[in-house]
């Protein structure tokens, strides 16, 4: 089986989203000494593997990447937000759970690294981000503001297909926490939507682009497990299309969203010995989540 044909797509987008914020950062760089170098980024998680488990993306991104002379450092705490470390990387990626920052310090460190030309790639929860310190700068840099998620399978839409981090993209079906935002900005460039909520977008902060998008990645895990000869995943998380591809090509037992008795099996059902049935889930309960 190849597997690189089934994760050409997303990491090539990946690689391209870096590329994109990155392109900003160096457009004044002209030497020669330059020009070859390796780009740098700065991943910035949390130490919590609970919450969307950033040093798992992390090392996904690593492997992916470092091939293709990108370096990427992880950072689990906000000490990493100075302009002397900063000015050590051209983008800065987050990825985490932070809710509080320092906005004098390290919130001013992180907008100076933007509005000097630094790329900025925020993912899916980076819409959460210091919003405990009424940060509306952060906001106005991202472009809006997480509000509340429930859950579903859906596809994003594709609403600018002229666009060069589209091209080639054809996106995907996949279960996730479906984000809905609040605060939206007015100079973004809307890439895809999700049931006309803006899902993936770019815009510019002084000098630097920025990235953001709600989605995860969620199909490398299934292609190292597969790689590994792992017969059973079993995640709290959800799976993409592309990763029950892969468990269904490879055989792997795929369970997801498991949560105290429940879980659901995508793949391999017919190999699990069931010992008990759990019950039924109370009438009324949901699965939206919403932080207050």
């Amino acid at each position: 089986m190849r597997f690189s044909n089934l994760i050409i797509y997303p990491l090539t987008l990946i690689l391209f989203l870096v590329l994109f914020s990155w392109a900003s950062h160096t457009e004044q760089k002209t030497s020669q000494e330059e020009s070859g170098r390796r780009i740098e980024v700065l991943f910035l998680g949390s130490e919590n593997r609970s919450n969307h488990d950033p040093p798992t993306r992390f090392r996904v991104l690593r492997e992916a990447l470092g091939p293709k002379a990108v370096n990427i450092t992880y950072a689990h705490t906000l000490d990493a937000l100075t302009e002397e470390n900063l000015a050590k990387y051209d983008v800065l990626l987050i990825f985490a759970n932070q809710y509080t920052i320092d906005k004098k310090t390290q919130g001013k460190a992180l907008l100076d690294f933007a509005r000097d030309g630094g790329g900025c790639v925020l993912l899916h929860c980076a819409a959460g981000c210091f919003r405990d310190s009424n940060f509306d700068e952060y906001v106005e840099l991202l472009g809006a503001q997480f509000k509340s998620h429930g859950k579903g399978v859906f596809r994003a839409k594709i609403v600018n297909t002229e666009h060069p981090i589209m091209k080639a993209w054809d996106g995907f079906e996949c279960w996730d926490e479906t984000y809905e935002h609040k605060r939206h900005g007015k100079d973004r460039i809307i890439l895809q939507t999700r049931n006309e909520e803006p899902w993936t977008w770019v815009k510019t902060y002084g000098k630097g682009k920025v990235f953001y998008t709600t989605g995860r990645l969620t199909s490398e895990m299934v292609i190292k497990v597969a790689q590994m000869n792992i017969g059973v995943l079993l995640s709290r998380s959800g799976i993409t299309e592309m990763g029950l591809n892969v468990a269904k090509e490879t055989n792997v037992i795929l369970l997801g969203r498991a949560k105290g008795k429940h879980f659901l099996v995508y793949n391999g059902k017919d190999n699990i010995n069931f010992d008990s049935i759990p019950e039924p889930r109370p009438e009324g309960a949901t699965d939206v989540w919403k932080r207050r």
